[in-house]
């Protein structure tokens, strides 16, 4: 069975199952960036983003920042786009990777999900800080936020911006 079969295989509800997926695939010198090539699938990206978010939490290195945040551009699934949005802040907001960062930004703060818009205001607060040519339209972003969600767990993220 190969990465992607398992990633298949797994049904978007087992912790247990998908990190079985991840001690059998996780010594390969090629994990990551098979998981980032994967996470390019929209049917896989669920699974894929979960895994590289898991990785670098185990202390995995990021061998392709850009790669990551591309594929959480592209993700169409809540859950693709959250792992990356998490993300942000252990990836940072490489040169390449500016203007997929701001697309998926900014299609996270209008998600009818509210953990995915809070995660979403904080990218946008990572990438105002980050990119000076950004700073102006992220620091409108938070403010017409900061105005009108009514989400506490959305305004909970939005205290800690510093837009």
């Amino acid at each position: 069975m190969t990465l992607e079969d398992a990633i298949a295989a797994w049904d978007c509800k087992s912790r247990d199952d998908i990190l079985a997926v991840h001690g059998t695939f996780c010594s390969r010198a090629t994990y990551m960036l098979d998981l980032i090539r994967i996470a390019q699938n929209p049917e896989r990206a669920d699974g894929a983003t979960w895994l590289i978010k898991h990785a670098l939490e185990q202390g995995h290195g990021v061998v392709d920042p850009i790669g990551v945040i591309r594929a959480g551009s592209r993700a169409t699934t809540w859950p693709a786009q959250l792992h990356v949005l998490q993300l942000l802040p252990r990836l940072g907001i490489p040169v390449g990777g500016v203007g997929y960062t701001e697309t998926l930004v900014m299609a996270a703060v209008v998600s009818p999900k509210s953990m995915v818009r809070a995660w979403g205001y904080a990218g946008c607060d990572l990438l105002g800080m980050s990119v000076a040519s950004h700073g102006p339209k992220m620091a409108l972003v938070l403010a017409k936020a900061r105005g009108t969600e009514t989400s506490a767990s959305v305004l909970a993220r939005l205290k800690r911006c510093q837009l």
